[in-house]
């Protein structure tokens, strides 16, 4: 499956395209033993992550737009959690569960918004080791 589709709309020659999926998500390991793809990878990474900044600003310029309804559950959270490498699998798989049962959960609402859930799973120290910082 490729990464984008395209809609169907534009004029002439011009098409628009919107991403294949929903959700995207990779394993570094899956991409060690080749140079040019763990030098894109990295690339789209911090893509992905300028995009994110780019969503929060535009966010953060209309949040006292939106009604309370929307803006007091919208915005930005983070929290820290100590867990092993497995634990942390554990973790993604029942966060990514969860998301699975809201998908499409508002379905033909007209009230209903795609809201774009970001998940970082970054370590508090970025050197890897033995130590752990704790909260």
């Amino acid at each position: 499956m490729g990464l984008v589709v395209d809609t169907g709309e534009g004029k002439g020659k011009e098409r628009l395209w919107r991403a294949a999926a929903d959700r995207h998500s990779w394993s570094i390991s899956d991409f060690a033993a080749d140079e040019d793809a763990a030098t894109a990878l990295g690339w789209l990474e911090r893509y992905y992550v300028s995009q994110l900044h780019a969503r929060a600003d535009a966010w953060f310029d209309r949040a006292a737009d939106w009604p309370a309804a929307w803006a007091d559950h919208l915005g930005v959270s983070d929290d820290v959690v100590v867990v092993t490498p497995e634990q942390l699998v554990t973790l993604q798989e029942e966060h990514q569960a969860l998301l699975e049962r809201y998908r499409d959960a508002g379905g033909d609402d007209p009230t209903a918004r795609r809201i774009a859930l970001y998940a970082y799973a970054l370590p508090v120290d970025p050197e890897p080791g033995d130590e752990v910082d704790r909260p």
